[in-house]
């Protein structure tokens, strides 16, 4: 009996060979046609796998800041190491030739008849799209909780407390005899689930932190102008569905208007001011259709077959000579606002121009306004590009202002960076020559990029990365400062461009033009940033660059 089962328990030789033939063979194919495949579409590129092999060294050749101590350059190098192989795995994740095209179509049956979203998009009842870091936010941790690491974000070297740095900005503001006003605009499943749990009492969702935020900003003597009031209807009413786009993650133009108007009622109080006219604008009502920013985020496959576009009426805001409204840097309100602002206002994002947040507070101010409004920009973007401002030569962007508005999303709260970013003291502007406008090639050394997330994780379509150059040379006559940053395309049409490629000790070779000239076209898109605890590089000359 022993003898036979012996016998028949051994492994046939030749099964076991051709069965780890075939394990191997399936194991290598796979890498090996991905290689392939990289290679026939995109020949004159290195394979993202032989991109990738050279990050080691090329990590501990950069040294991170010579001032920094040993520990510091380390956690630095370690910190950048792991963002090369994230970027790695998100180029495999969406470009793997053996799963792109089946799981598109999986994701589009899965949206339709079983209403899943993906780990971006959650899918309501009756097919409304929310953005997954919305939802997180009002049902992860209290934002104000320490020590808690917050749903789907790492927290090394973030700064998750809002409260400090919004404290200083009103201080630093203060100082400049300018009030501050903050605009935390809920994000539609706040309203939305609200209104499928209808209580007596009417409460919005919110984070569990919030109540706490709005009582220490009223303890801090800093006004806030929560729009939920306005963008929230009466129980048992179906409008809230007018105030919140369905496939996107922002609101309608009458969710805008709304706003604007409530905003508009707490600030005039605060900039009255007897001689001044009051502008007049004219409006115009232009029918849109779009698909949103979530539908998008759900995979080509989905957004075609399943999604229908979504359509609104924006009302634009124009000047009486029919000119499209701008903003005006010497007003005395600047508003800072993210996509929330530029969602009617930006071309590029789809919905429209003219018709934007900052559009329809001056309309209802009757006055004109500033505004500096980056898309992802709510907590950190927009502070750091007034500060940037503020530290280059020239005319001081704060000068005769008497209010900042400052808008963000409200799940910035949550998910944001509130570095905090102390804003210079006033100075006398003194002269400037007028910045050049005309290109300038030249090379330089990068010695640090950014570094933009898998596109497919963005509401985005475009994004720029910034570039710190040294060693800069002009290939002219012109002559350029020797250490510079650059802002390039690092993202188009959801695609990472070449240059979102480029790395720390690449030489590059760029046509530059003064970002002076070219932030009015390019200043409101979404961007990564540099890693820069010493506010350093924020004083040297910044460029846009293209190759």
């Amino acid at each position: 009996m022993s003898s036979k089962l012996t016998e028949s328990s051994t492994c046939n030789p030749r099964l076991a060979l051709a069965t780890s033939g075939v394990f191997l063979a399936i194991i290598f194919s796979l890498p090996a046609i991905q290689l392939a495949s990289e290679i026939y579409s995109q020949p004159r590129e290195w394979p993202a796998v032989l991109r990738l092999l050279p990050a080691v060294p090329r990590v501990l050749a950069a040294g991170g800041n010579p001032k920094d101590s040993t520990y510091q350059r380390i956690m630095a190098a370690n910190q950048q190491l792991c963002e090369e192989f994230r970027n790695y795995e998100s180029h495999v994740t969406e470009s793997a030739w053996p799963i792109g095209r089946p799981r598109a179509w999986l994701q589009a049956g899965l949206t339709g008849p079983l209403r899943s979203g993906n780990e971006q998009v959650v899918v309501g009842s009756g097919g409304w799209l929310f953005f997954r870091p919305d939802v997180e936010a009002l049902t992860g941790p209290g934002f104000l909780e320490p020590h808690r690491i917050r749903p789907g974000i790492a927290t090394t070297f973030r700064t998750t407390n809002p409260l400090p740095a919004i404290r200083q900005f009103a201080a630093d503001l203060h100082a400049r005899g300018i009030k501050l006003i903050i605009v935390p605009i809920p994000s539609k499943g706040a309203l939305l689930g609200a209104n499928h749990r209808r209580t007596q009492d009417n409460m919005p969702l919110h984070n569990a932190s919030f109540g706490q935020f709005v009582s220490e900003l009223s303890q801090s003597q800093i006004e806030l102008c929560d729009p939920t009031v306005v963008l929230m209807d009466r129980p048992g009413s179906e409008q809230y569905q007018s105030k919140y786009l369905k496939t996107d993650s922002h609101w309608t133009p009458e969710g805008v208007r709304l706003t604007a108007e409530l905003v508009a009622q707490k600030v005039h109080p605060m900039v009255q001011s007897g001689a001044r006219q009051p502008t007049l604008y004219e409006t115009k009502k232009v029918s849109w259709e779009n698909v949103g920013d979530t539908a998008r985020l759900l995979g080509g496959n989905t957004t075609t077959q399943v999604i229908a576009p979504e359509s609104c009426a924006i009302t634009q805001v124009r000047n009486l000579d029919h000119s499209e409204w701008s903003p005006d840097p010497p007003a005395e309100i600047v508003l800072l606002g993210d996509s929330f602002t530029n969602i009617y206002s930006q071309s590029e994002l789809g919905w429209g121009t003219s018709a934007g947040f900052a559009e329809h507070l001056s309309l209802a101010l009757r006055q004109p306004i500033d505004r500096i409004a980056l898309n992802a920009g709510g907590a950190l973007a927009a502070r750091r590009e007034l500060l940037r401002q503020l530290q280059q030569p020239g005319p001081d962007r704060l000068a005769g202002k008497k209010l900042v508005i400052w808008q963000f999303a409200e799940r910035e709260l949550t998910f944001g960076d509130w570095q905090i970013l102390p804003l210079p003291r006033p100075f006398k502007s003194s002269p400037v020559q007028q910045p050049q406008t005309a290109e300038v090639i030249a090379e330089g050394l990068i010695v640090q990029a950014g570094h933009l997330p898998n596109p497919a994780s963005l509401p985005y379509r475009e994004a720029l990365i910034p570039l710190h150059l040294q060693s800069v040379r002009s290939v002219g006559i012109q002559k350029i400062p020797a250490e510079i940053v650059v802002y390039v395309w690092g993202m188009q049409d959801r695609k990472l461009t070449t240059m979102a490629g480029w790395k720390a000790g690449q030489q590059v070779r760029l046509k530059l033009t003064p970002w002076s000239t070219a932030e009015r076209r390019f200043g409101r898109f979404a961007r990564a940033e540099l890693e820069d605890p010493d506010f350093r590089l924020i004083d040297l000359p910044t460029y846009w660059g293209q190759p």
